[in-house]
């Protein structure tokens, strides 16, 4: 944890100081950093993400922007957000699929565990 402003030195610090997302929606949620674990696919971009929060300097203003939770962004990480219970990885493009396509959508490559006859899911 940061102890001291990297700009002044000083030790009087504001820590967990939410940025919130002014993207005039009707309720804003906090500034976010995302990742694409798959940012080729078309769709089901395995996006991750994890809020940007600040730590700021009494004395100087200096904010120290961090996020809040960096595993979250991590592919190899077991706290991603990626659910091989309702999703797939082709094993031709790395697209991302729900478990109900039978093909890729973006290479129409085959499922390697289909669905069953008649289990369409969401679709």
């Amino acid at each position: 944890m940061l102890t001291q402003c990297l700009a002044c030195g000083s030790p009087s610090l504001i820590h967990d100081v939410q940025v919130p997302d002014q993207d005039h929606s009707i309720a804003p949620g906090p500034l976010m950093l995302r990742k694409d674990g798959s940012p080729k696919a078309f769709l089901f971009k395995d996006k991750r993400t994890t809020p940007i929060l600040a730590i700021v300097c009494r004395d100087c203003g200096y904010a120290h922007f961090f996020a809040a939770n960096p595993a979250k962004l991590d592919i190899t990480s077991p706290e991603s957000e990626f659910d091989a219970t309702q999703a797939w990885r082709c094993e031709t493009c790395g697209e991302i699929n729900s478990n109900t396509f039978g093909v890729c959508a973006n290479c129409q490559a085959p499922n390697p565990n289909p669905p069953a006859p008649g289990d369409r899911g969401w679709l």
